[in-house]
């Protein structure tokens, strides 16, 4: 399955998206650096590109309104999937 169809599967049609990848801050710490795309074609641009740059790449499953605002509820335009975070093992109570 190529990008487009697979964001094409999980994310909304319409809306902000932010594409976020790893990398070392100046002080030798990892950090997440967040791109935003306004269109699923813009987000796979970004993912090729940072792809190319062999960086761990994650995406945000939901649509956003504003650009400059969060990716917090308030600013949630829309989600496509549902999904469940299970932890399981010894010590996951």
């Amino acid at each position: 399955m190529d990008t487009k169809t697979f964001l094409d599967r999980i994310v909304p049609g319409d809306g902000v998206y932010f594409v976020a990848s790893d990398y070392i801050k100046q002080d030798g710490k990892p950090g997440i650096r967040h791109t935003k795309a306004n269109s699923i074609d813009e987000a796979v641009a970004a993912i090729s590109r940072l792809n190319k740059l062999n960086k761990n790449i994650f995406i945000a499953t939901g649509a956003f309104l504003d650009p400059k605002k969060p990716r917090k509820a308030d600013n949630l335009s829309g989600k496509k999937c549902l999904y469940l975070d299970l932890d399981c093992g010894t010590g996951k109570d």
